[in-house]
């Protein structure tokens, strides 16, 4: 958020008019140019009130979808870890098999 200053001169103009006896044309402007610093103030302020909102919304659905990311890696992970076990099963039991077969044909012998 860049920041704004500004520098509002009215306070100085109606001292002035006002010591220059009431030269109510130059206290006119200066309420003048007081409102439109204002207005412009108050236009800035939405503006960037407007930024952190629209800010706001798309971490938001950002951070959503990290998460969805995040949940689909997961689960493609314990697939695979899964099929992982079970093929470490399969092969320890192939193992376990394979000193049967051998010991069956020296007996057979």
């Amino acid at each position: 958020m860049a920041s704004r200053t500004t520098s509002n001169p009215a306070p100085g103009v109606v001292q002035t008019a006002l010591g220059a006896g009431g030269n109510w044309g130059a206290i006119n402007t200066a309420i003048g140019n007081a409102l439109n610093q204002f207005g412009s103030d108050a236009r800035y302020v939405d503006a960037q009130i407007a930024y952190n909102r629209d800010k706001l919304d798309s971490l938001e659905s950002g951070l959503g979808a990290l998460i969805d990311a995040d949940l689909t890696k997961e689960s493609a992970r314990l697939q695979a870890l899964q099929i992982r076990q079970q093929l470490g099963t399969q092969s320890l039991s192939i193992a376990n098999q394979a000193p049967q077969s051998l010991l069956s044909l020296f007996r057979g012998g």
